[in-house]
């Protein structure tokens, strides 16, 4: 589905209560989703980090 078929979609059901509906949801998915991907990259940056400060101590 390209960008001028999924505007063509929005324009012709932005009237339509359900078609408002299912757009605002697709939004929250793909918002949930990229919090999940930012939380998830931080975490494990943090864990990342936390097992070779180990790993130092270890080895010391």
């Amino acid at each position: 589905m390209g960008w001028e078929t999924l505007s063509e979609f929005v324009r012709s059901n932005i009237r339509n209560e359900r078609a408002a509906s299912l757009i605002e949801w697709g939004i929250l998915v793909v918002l949930i989703a990229v919090v999940a991907l930012i939380a998830v990259a931080f975490a494990g940056d943090q864990n990342s980090e936390m097992w070779s400060d180990i790993a130092s101590s270890i080895d010391n």
